[in-house]
């Protein structure tokens, strides 16, 4: 098995021969995706000035480029007020909270979420995570919200990458809204 030095070495050597790989200083885990999310809207805004949207989506995640890049110009040709957008295919509204059950661990997963870090049985609208897009605008203002949120509080919200940043995060900027494209 190769140790971390030697999987170090091969990144550095990829990114040296192919220039695409954005390496962050922080212990990869389940928990804190959503890092890694918000990292990348902060360096694609820096970097990518000219882009119109920034898409996440899942490993694994089939895109056909095309279809997705009609489908989020003709849905930010609609934006209403302001360039705080987040679009999605199908926005989840009303949906109840995975509570851990002792019966069904394997239901449950990762994906559980208590009482004590979450308390209502709702989740408030938010766009899953296998794809959604955000607008440059919107993905510095979901960095900068994450930035009020102290780590010991991060740590008791839910891991769910999606729902933290498409809704937690969302809710705490004024007129940001999940949109269906």
């Amino acid at each position: 098995e190769e140790t971390e030095r030697e999987q170090q070495e091969k990144l550095e050597l990829e990114s040296l021969q192919h220039d695409d790989i954005l390496q962050l200083n922080h212990h990869e885990e389940y928990t804190s995706i959503y890092f890694k999310v918000l990292a990348g809207f902060v360096w694609v805004s820096q970097y990518c000035r000219a882009a119109h949207y920034i898409v996440k989506t899942d490993l694994g995640t089939v895109l056909h480029l095309d279809v997705l890049s009609r489908a989020l110009d003709r849905s930010m040709s609609q934006r209403r007020t302001n360039d705080l957008r987040v679009e999605c295919p199908y926005p989840r509204r009303h949906d109840k909270v995975n509570r851990p059950t002792p019966n069904l661990q394997s239901f449950s997963g990762k994906w559980a979420i208590s009482e004590e870090q979450y308390s209502p049985n709702i989740w408030p609208d938010f766009c899953p995570g296998t794809m959604y897009a955000v607008t440059p605008q919107a993905a510095l203002a979901l960095a900068e919200a994450s930035v009020a949120v102290p780590w010991d509080v991060a740590a008791h919200l839910p891991s769910n990458e999606d729902v933290f940043i498409t809704s937690f995060l969302r809710q705490a900027i004024h007129n940001m809204q999940v949109h269906s494209m």
